[in-house]
């Protein structure tokens, strides 16, 4: 039954995974489609909802929609629904996105807070629209109250765009050692009135580089870990959040500090438990096998749907430091685009290209300028020493 309070507002369904594609109809209309297997993908089913009533929502599973052979990988191939799906609803003018970031200084810091809003429909955005903001400590005290105004920039006439900064002195900062987490609070005010309101995470840290030393809030770091797989023995994907919570603790006692997400972005609550827990994270930009497609042109849009997907959910996550694009691909010309495409969406965080020995030594001469990490799998140390001098 969807709430008949539901009806003049837009409706949305969003799916969190599901191998390896689908296609759903609501109440017997096709309502969209799509195609990668960890991903978040949210549809606008409001043309074909009937508030107040019953709805049939019809999901059929795809096990090979085209670029599939980028969601296989040395593990077991399981296809389905495994991932949360949500239906809800937002008011016409509506907050579309939210980027945090935050710069480190001795003694205090800045986050930096844009926001994307989004009007549905014929109506224009009140000229009484803004943002109010607060910063809560881990006791729910409010260390901070701001605005977030509005930019002249205005690409599409539908979606306005609004940018703040708030400066905090003697912050506490974030670090696997001291996983300190605030809490952001913003509302949409239209005519004086919260319309809607969003809650986030924070944890206040900066990633920078020193003379090819990875450094986080100016200390160096050094990253132990493993690789992890969304599955379980007993449940497949659809891993529960005392699994998860029982592999990063054996990490921790094992002394890592670090997860690489393979070979695709995690369930959102295994980040969330790393920004609390304290870990860091390698997050996959998802296209595992599928060698023998990456030199096909056509496939490019498919592997920037992907890579914006995965930023555009966990841009936020303190714990991921880095992006991993691919899993020991070949680096071509379509794959060296989605890497800058992935930079371009987040200059704050290294990116990289995993590769096996043999195919990094080949290509390592051809990679990117852009690239700020070089990232190869089972090397010998004489190796190491040579790339650590170039």
């Amino acid at each position: 039954m969807c709430s008949a309070a539901w009806n003049n507002n837009p409706i949305y369904i969003a799916f969190d995974g599901v191998e390896f594609g689908y296609t759903i109809w609501v109440n017997g209309k096709q309502a969209g489609t799509f195609a990668s297997a960890f991903n978040r993908q949210t549809f606008d089913i409001s043309p074909y909802v009937l508030a107040g009533k019953s709805n049939t929502l019809a999901v059929k599973v795809i096990t090979h929609p085209r670029g599939w052979e980028f969601d296989t990988n040395d593990d077991w191939a399981l296809s389905g629904i495994s991932r949360n799906v949500t239906v809800f609803t937002l008011p016409k003018t509506h907050i579309k996105d939210v980027v945090v970031r935050t710069f480190v200084k001795p003694g205090n810091s800045t986050i930096n807070v844009s926001a994307a809003v989004e009007q549905v429909g014929s109506a224009k955005f009140s000229k009484g629209l803004k943002f109010t903001g607060q910063l809560l400590d881990a006791t729910g005290k409010t260390v901070k109250e701001f605005e977030v105004n509005s930019t002249a920039l205005q690409t599409d006439p539908k979606v306005l765009n609004f940018k703040g900064s708030v400066a905090i002195a003697n912050p506490k900062l974030w670090s696997a050692e001291t996983p300190y987490l605030y809490t952001l609070k913003l509302s949409l005010i239209e005519n004086a009135v919260a319309i809607q309101k969003y809650t986030d995470k924070v944890g206040i840290r900066e990633l920078s580089w020193d003379g090819g030393i990875f450094k986080l809030n100016g200390q160096a770091v050094k990253l132990r870990g493993a690789t992890h797989h969304d599955l379980s023995p007993v449940n497949g994907r659809a891993i529960t959040e005392a699994e998860f919570k029982n592999d990063l603790k054996l990490m921790m006692r094992a002394n890592m500090n670090f997860i690489r997400t393979s070979h695709y972005p995690p369930n959102i609550r295994l980040l969330e438990l790393c920004d609390s827990l304290g870990i860091y994270v390698m997050d996959e930009v998802p296209y595992g096998y599928g060698d023998e497609i990456l030199g096909d042109t056509t496939y490019l849009p498919i592997l920037k749907i992907r890579a914006k997907a995965t930023i555009w959910r966990d841009k936020n996550r303190p714990c991921v430091v880095i992006w991993s694009v691919g899993n020991e691909n070949p680096v071509t010309p379509i794959g060296i685009i989605t890497g800058k495409y992935v930079r371009n969406l987040d200059p704050t965080r290294p990116y990289c290209f995993p590769q096996t020995p043999t195919v990094f030594a080949n290509m390592v001469a051809k990679m990117p300028d852009s690239l700020t990490m070089l990232d190869v799998h089972y090397p010998q140390l004489d190796s190491l020493k040579k790339y650590a001098t170039q």
